[in-house]
């Protein structure tokens, strides 16, 4: 079976890429969606250590902090999240995929 991590698994589009692996496709890929409190996309090393304990196939970054409630968060994960992770797969030969919405 396969691994993929979802970040943003609670969200809009990661829950509903989540949701399909686990309805339609039960068996053949293993999705996990970690909290932001158990991998903060705003630390790097979070990040990493997370992908070398699961050793995914794939890594999907869907996650996405509102920007009229908070700023400073926002560019935090909408930015620099989606550039740590991007760095953290590509280091770990991971296949990385990013969605981003604000639906």
């Amino acid at each position: 079976m396969k691994t993929g991590v979802v970040f943003g698994g609670s969200g809009l589009i990661g829950g509903t890429i989540v949701n399909f692996y686990k309805q339609r496709r039960p068996g053949i890929v293993d999705m996990l969606a970690p909290s932001s409190k158990k991998v903060s996309l705003q630390n790097c090393q979070d990040i990493r250590n997370y992908l070398l304990t699961v050793k995914p196939d794939f890594v999907i970054n869907a996650a996405i902090a509102n920007i009229n409630a908070d700023p400073q968060l926002s560019f935090e994960v909408n930015y620099v999240g989606a550039i740590n992770v991007a760095r953290a797969a590509a280091t770990l030969k991971v296949p990385y995929f990013f969605f981003s919405s604000a639906a």
